[in-house]
């Protein structure tokens, strides 16, 4: 008797455990987005002693500037070099349980040719703030985040384009979106 009554009190908790497990399988919405531009134009003139660049793009556009000293290696530049800017830029978003407290959090570094190599470069960024979903207005497609911005803690009303991205979203989720752009400029020889 005792067996068959742990048995029956057994599984009404373990049709409990697979309701909970299947409310945390419950997918919160997630969205990437990415961008990447690459410019290529071509060294039509140099001056070396004032550091003046013009380059020609691939529409013909030309465009003169000064190039800092810290471009490091300009001696190496000549005419009919290539000039390659790549800029990424992506954005993510996750909604996602609360899990630690708001922030904004932020990297950020880059690096330069070496003495005697063609001068190049390249600039990464990365800032990623975690908000609190403060209210949700399904009718307006928007929700209110509470995070932290340049005046300390503040609230932010936010359009939603995607009705969709606000199933599954629950006051107090939090918000993590995270921000990344990168650019990288090299010199190649021409042909």
């Amino acid at each position: 008797m005792f067996c068959l009554r742990s048995l029956l009190l057994s599984i009404p908790l373990a049709l409990l455990a697979s309701l909970a497990q299947a409310q945390e399988d419950i997918r919160k919405p997630q969205i990437f987005e990415e961008n990447l531009v690459t410019v290529k134009a071509t060294v039509s003139a140099i001056d070396h002693d004032t550091r003046m660049v013009t380059l020609t793009g691939e529409d013909g556009e030309e465009v003169d500037f000064l190039a800092g000293e810290e471009i490091r290696n300009l001696d190496q530049v000549e005419v009919g070099d290539t000039v390659t800017a790549q800029f990424y830029q992506s954005v993510a978003v996750e909604v996602r349980k609360p899990e630690g407290s708001m922030r904004v959090e932020g990297t950020a570094g880059g690096g330069r040719a070496e003495a005697g190599e063609k001068p190049r470069a390249n600039y990464m960024e990365e800032i990623t703030v975690v908000a609190v979903v403060q209210s949700i207005d399904r009718d307006n497609q928007s929700v209110v985040l509470k995070g932290i911005g340049e005046s300390g803690i503040g609230l932010e009303t936010v359009h939603v384009a995607n009705p969709a991205n606000l199933e599954n979203v629950e006051v107090g989720d939090q918000v993590v979106i995270t921000y990344l752009e990168a650019l990288a400029i090299s010199v190649e020889e021409g042909s």
